[in-house]
């Protein structure tokens, strides 16, 4: 058994977060509906969905649907999803979301109280607001246990570990950890894919939001890291060339495009699970960029990544981008050298050599 594959799953734990919100609704029946020569439809508000009714206003029970999103948002910063949960490095990772987690579930606990005080109250409100609909409402109203079981928050934090010794816990060691890779580089390749179409397409150049989503998967790989030696290449990468972007003002010319071959690389599952499954040499990719765009035509490199739309407000020439372009390879490379990366406890690793050629799916110069 590899010390690394052992190790991978001695240094995670699984978070499993349980959170119910209720939804506000309660199944319709036969009686719900008005029908004949007088009958009359449900008010539109009231009905939640076929079959459903709204018995209070759905607008109150958003803060708890909004708790929720903040602890699915903070695990997923920081883990990747795994036996039902979410599997995070120990230490002082894990220190930090359970501490967030315990804050959240008491808030959580502090606006059920509130809520459950305020119930009866939501409720008849609803009614008044919905007249024709008021009987109906108000024959469904849950009795305060009932109630209090739709609403929790709360959290399990577990180890695992093989049942038994051996060949077979061996593999189940190989199973964990192609099981996280796998899930990292699926879950990378979604994002970065919705953010290629939503911030890139069509465009050339973009608001400082353009930032925001690239540097939240830069923290995540960071906080990921430990999963392979070779993510940290990829998250230096991305950390360089984010710092080379303007903290104000238009992200435009050599530092959107540059930014938008990162997604692109990100958005190519072959290419993000090459490099972090240690098939493809980061450094070097940013290398053979260097190398593919210092000698780029007009239609060349840049066709690669397709025109912008008419609609665009803006649009620098070609052959300028390229000279950005090729300047901040010049600040970021030495002397056409990979550019060097901190030292990792996977740096006792074997190295994997670069690939000869890229895969033919990458258009060259527009891959890091």
């Amino acid at each position: 058994m590899s010390e690394t594959t052992t190790t991978l799953r001695e240094k995670i734990v699984v978070v499993i977060p349980e959170i119910r919100v209720w939804t506000g609704t309660r199944a319709m029946h036969e009686s719900d509906y008005n029908i004949g020569a007088d009958g009359e439809l449900p008010p539109k508000q009231a009905v939640a969905s076929y079959g459903l009714k709204s018995i209070i206003d759905p607008v109150v029970l958003k803060p708890f649907s909004a708790l929720k999103n903040r602890a699915d948002t903070l695990l997923e910063g920081h883990s990747v999803r795994f036996l039902g949960g979410w599997a995070l490095r120990k230490g002082q990772i894990a220190e930090n979301v359970c501490r967030e987690l315990d804050s959240i579930k008491q808030e959580y606990e502090t606006l059920k109280t509130e809520f459950l005080a305020n119930y009866d109250n939501y409720v008849e409100d609803w009614a008044r607001r919905n007249p024709s609909f008021a009987s109906q409402i108000l024959s469904a109203k849950l009795d305060p246990a009932t109630l209090s079981r739709k609403l929790s928050a709360d959290y399990e934090v577990i180890a695992i570990a093989p049942a038994v010794d051996g060949p077979r816990a061996e593999e189940f060691d190989k199973k964990v950890e192609s099981g996280l890779t796998a899930e990292l580089i699926r879950s990378i390749n979604v994002a970065a894919k919705k953010y290629l179409r939503d911030s890139f397409d069509g465009r050339s150049e973009a608001t400082q939001r353009i930032l925001s989503t690239m540097r939240k998967i830069h923290s995540r790989l960071v906080s990921l890291e430990f999963l392979s030696g070779n993510i940290a290449p990829l998250s230096k990468t991305i950390a360089t060339v984010i710092s080379a972007c303007p903290k104000q003002g238009l992200i435009e010319g050599a530092n959107f495009w540059i930014l938008r071959s990162i997604a692109q690389t990100l958005a190519s599952e072959s290419q993000l699970a090459g490099i972090i499954e240690g098939r493809i040499n980061c450094d070097e990719l940013l290398v053979q960029s260097r190398k593919a765009l210092s000698g780029a035509t007009t239609e060349g490199a840049l066709l690669a990544v397709q025109e912008p739309k008419k609609t665009a407000k803006r649009s620098a020439k070609k052959a300028d981008i390229i000279a950005e372009i090729s300047e901040f390879f010049d600040a970021n490379l030495d002397d056409g050298q990979s550019v060097p990366r901190k030292a990792t406890q996977a740096d006792d690793l074997p190295v994997v050599q670069p690939p000869q050629q890229q895969s033919e799916e990458m258009p060259a110069g527009f891959y890091f």
